[in-house]
């Protein structure tokens, strides 16, 4: 059975008046003519408890503040609102304590009501889901207690126009969610499953839109894809090879004696420590090159290190009351305080237990100390090769020398060895541009590789959430009864053109009525089908809320303002009236101190005040604001003039 919520009194305050209205568990009737402030009267209900209401100009110009006793669960409350606050004062009635002020709405430091009424209720406070369903991400919604709170109020703007704000992609999500929920379809595991799923793909997407991004960088600047890349690169090479066979060519020449010894000795000392500068640079792009691969292979190491960290403490502040498996109690005793009390084993330390920190501290600074290494070796390399340059112009000037000296004999291959020595340059400078593209793509498909094993654990996610809701789906019979309830409660009131042969249920897959195998949505307004569709539908859920058992969730309270909203009234019209408080006549008799009814209707069938629990009568000699002189039918009732406040 659902946590019972129950409205005791209403209280309204102007500057000089102040009328309570007492209400009580079962059937509560309040009826006046229109204007007379019924639907005003149910909005000042949702208002003091913290929410939002539309209020007619007669109430939002007079009335100050508003008091409600209610009892949430095991809690008995008195929330004290002036009009256009933020905050409500909240009593302890079972103290007589005061409980501070209370926010309506997020302020820092400060305690918010929402939350607070979801867990008297039994219902999780702090609950968030993805933002889509079908799709979702790591952008994520709050489920609050006026999300559940849509499940109890039936207001007659909505009576014959949506059920439980479906027609809204944003509230339909939520309502999915409360329902799934409060009828043991999803637990807290199934949440967190499609919440993680969602951050999951979120992060793949993310690292998706990174590889993307240097993609479209590398195709701005016409880097080659890959495949054109090998192959540009072994032609390369095939080049450099030819290169520095022609300049051991050109210098097995010079060294044939068409020079004198005393040239050649100098020309070999140049020529060596060119070679040796350039063994010096190769060597450190080989490590330059290195660092940067152990340098992205940390940054992974920090992002990977980040996400299990992030995961580990949205699960860490779980305190499980109940196995997540078979949803049985887990008794406090069951281990010892130094050990888990889901799965029995001991718990570690907090220093063994929050590594992250510090992997992620010696993480950062390996990956600190390798950046530093590689611009420590790119900046030797530039210094090198500005010695190389020189060490090249000493070669040549060399080789000049040489060849312009009167003893020696002309050198006609310096101008060849010119050429293969600025070939090497050439063909080794092109091929470290590729190896640098070859870094970017490998960037690129690492990212790739990522958002494919990001997308393997969503997806074993999936699997695993499925399997959850199979079984809870196997272990209850909620859906079902409650499509049997509403179809019985269909044909007790009478809904125009349903003849025995036709029948309404709940849809399965998204909890919505429907009859005679057509949506809500496609049902016709005439005869005040919807009005009665919607009605039919909330009643079978306040039913269910009575059933016995711990798994049903949802409170005991519903507020239905203008039950016959387009119904007519000819006989046949007056008929489904008659069937309405009958059916609400044979609630009250069965169960009438386990739940509550509060209903706004402009009359009732003359016997229905014997058997309500209590009945507030409004009229326009006694309106819902003391004090006020009502203008009577002049008084304005247009939705349009209301002013909705938060």
């Amino acid at each position: 059975m659902g946590k019972r919520l129950i409205i005791e009194s209403l209280e309204v305050r102007t500057a000089t008046h102040g009328k309570t209205y007492e209400f009580r568990t079962g059937v509560n009737a309040v009826t006046g003519p229109v204007g007379a402030g019924k639907s005003s009267m149910l909005e000042l209900l949702k208002y003091g408890l913290g929410g939002s209401a539309k209020l007619m100009p007669a109430v939002r110009d007079n009335v100050r503040v508003i008091k409600v006793k209610f009892r949430a669960g095991a809690e008995h409350w008195e929330f004290t609102r002036e009009l256009r606050s933020n905050v409500v004062h909240v009593t302890d009635l079972t103290t007589q304590e005061s409980l501070g002020l209370w926010a309506t709405t997020n302020r820092q430091n400060v305690r918010k009501v929402g939350p607070v009424l979801l867990e008297s209720l039994g219902l999780p406070s702090d609950w968030r889901i993805p933002k889509s369903r079908k799709k979702p991400t790591d952008e994520t919604v709050p489920v609050s207690f006026w999300d559940v709170h849509k499940y109890l109020y039936l207001d007659q703007n909505r009576i014959d126009t949506n059920v439980i704000g479906h027609s809204d992609a944003n509230l339909n999500n939520k309502r999915i969610a409360v329902f799934e929920l409060i009828y043991g379809l999803a637990n807290e595991r199934t949440v967190e499953l499609l919440t993680e799923r969602g951050r999951r793909r979120g992060e793949a997407s993310a690292l998706r839109k990174s590889a993307g991004a240097i993609a479209g960088f590398m195709n701005d600047l016409g880097d080659p894809d890959q495949a054109e890349l090998a192959a540009r690169k072994a032609g390369l090479r095939n080049e450099l090879e030819r290169s520095q066979q022609a300049l051991a060519e050109a210098r097995t020449a010079a060294q044939g004696g068409l020079v004198s010894a005393e040239s050649l000795n100098v020309l070999g000392a140049a020529r060596a420590r060119l070679d040796d500068l350039l063994a010096q640079r190769d060597a450190l792009r080989a490590s330059v090159e290195e660092a940067r691969s152990v340098r992205a292979q940390l940054t992974l190491d920090e992002q990977r290190i980040k996400r299990t960290d992030a995961a580990s403490m949205s699960l860490s502040g779980l305190d499980f009351v109940q196995c997540p498996r078979c949803l049985q109690s887990l008794p406090d005793d069951r281990f010892d305080e130094s050990h888990c009390h889901l799965c029995g084993q001991p718990q570690p330390s907090e220093d063994v237990a929050k590594p992250a920190a510090s992997l992620l501290k010696v993480v950062r600074e390996q990956r600190r100390e390798t950046e530093m290494l590689a611009q420590e070796d790119e900046g030797t390399i530039e210094a090198l090769s500005a010695q190389i340059e020189l060490a090249e112009l000493a070669v040549l000037a060399q080789l000049r020398e040489a060849s312009s000296t009167d003893d020696a004999r002309p050198v006609p291959f310096i101008g060849n060895l010119e050429q293969a020595v600025g070939q090497v340059a050439q063909a080794e400078a092109a091929i470290q541009r590729l190896e640098d593209v070859e870094a970017r793509w490998a960037m690129q498909t690492g990212l790739h590789k990522e958002a494919d094993d990001l997308d393997v654990l969503a997806r074993g996610m999936a699997v695993e959430e499925a399997r959850i809701r199979l079984e809870l789906s196997e272990n209850t019979t909620f859906l079902d009864e409650l499509s049997a309830l509403f179809n019985e409660i269909l044909h007790d009131l009478r809904l125009p053109w349903l003849g025995e042969d036709r029948h309404g249920h709940v849809d399965p897959t998204n909890y919505l009525p429907i009859v005679d195998g057509e949506s809500f949505d496609n049902l016709a307004v005439g005869g005040g089908r919807k009005t009665i569709v919607n009605l039919a539908y909330h009643l079978a859920n306040l039913y269910m809320s009575l059933s016995e058992g711990d798994d049903m969730l949802l409170p005991t309270l519903l507020m239905v303002d203008s039950p016959r909203k387009n119904v007519g009234d000819g006989s046949l019209d007056k008929a489904v009236v008659e069937s309405i408080y009958a059916r609400l006549r044979t609630l009250q008799t069965a169960s009438g101190n386990r739940f509550q009814i509060i209903f706004a209707d402009n009359d009732m069938p003359a016997d229905a005040s014997n058997w309500v629990s209590e009945h507030i009568v409004l009229d326009y000699e006694n309106p819902l604001v003391p004090g006020v002189t009502h203008r009577g039918e002049e008084e304005s009732n247009n939705p349009q003039d209301a002013e909705e406040l938060d």
